[in-house]
Parts: C-alpha cells; structure tokens; sequence
C-alpha cells in the first residue's frame, strides 16, 4: 500500500520556502518577500538609498530585544523601520508599546494589499 504523506501547515498559512525565497534570501513569509522586492525597485529608482535587512534593537533594556523586517534610509537622510505583518500577536503589540516608548524612528507596520500596501506608523520615543 502506498505511504502518502501530508503537507505540514503553518499555523499561520506562511507558503512554502520556494514561494518566500528570493535572490538566494529565505524570507519568513511571502508578503516579506514581495516587500524586499518592492524596496530593491525604490533602491535602483533612487528613492532610497540603503535598506539594511533584520536590524535589532534593545527598547529599554538589553532582554527587549526587537528584530523587524527593514531599516530603511531615503536620500533626505530620513530613516525608518518597516515590519511586514500578516497576523499581529500579543508578542507584537508588545513590541509596539515598547517601540512607542523607546524607538529611535518612526516604525511601519506594512500590511499587504491585493496590489499596494496599507501602512501604518508608529512613531517612536526616543526621537530628537
């Protein structure tokens, strides 16, 4: 008799590896994936300057360690963080309340759209 085997889901749907993969760069999910992508473009368009991926920051203390998805810096020399998110946790609107005291710049929060992105923005506590 033949052995099937059963795709194992994530509990929150995230796609298989060769759908969120991108120029060699796993990505954890695929709305992250398509926003690396859309940020690569305002790179080579020259709307941004750098993007530094999985930047960490401590918000208050060394253990609130926070890791969102991009640090981005426009030609202005603004910078902000952008976290792409499909499912927010309690462990995120956590991080938010601390980003909301702590942060250094302005966090998005991006949210994928059938074709555009929705964002929101938190500024943060520590800004000059």
């Amino acid at each position: 008799m033949p052995r099937y085997t059963i795709a194992k889901h994530h509990k929150y749907g995230v796609s298989p590896k060769k759908d969120r993969t991108w120029r060699g760069v796993l990505y954890a999910s695929k709305a992250e994936m398509l926003r690396a992508e859309y940020l690569d473009g305002l790179l080579r368009m020259g709307e941004l300057i750098h993007v530094l991926e999985q930047p960490t920051y401590r918000l208050g203390c060394a253990e609130n360690r926070y890791r969102p998805d991009f640090l981005c810096f426009d030609a202005d020399g603004s910078a902000w963080v952008e976290d792409v998110k499909g499912v927010e946790t309690p462990a995120f609107r956590r991080q938010l309340a601390l980003w909301r005291k702590y942060g250094p710049c302005p966090l998005h929060v991006v949210r994928r759209k059938t074709r555009s992105w929705a964002m929101t923005i938190i500024e943060g506590g520590c800004q000059p």
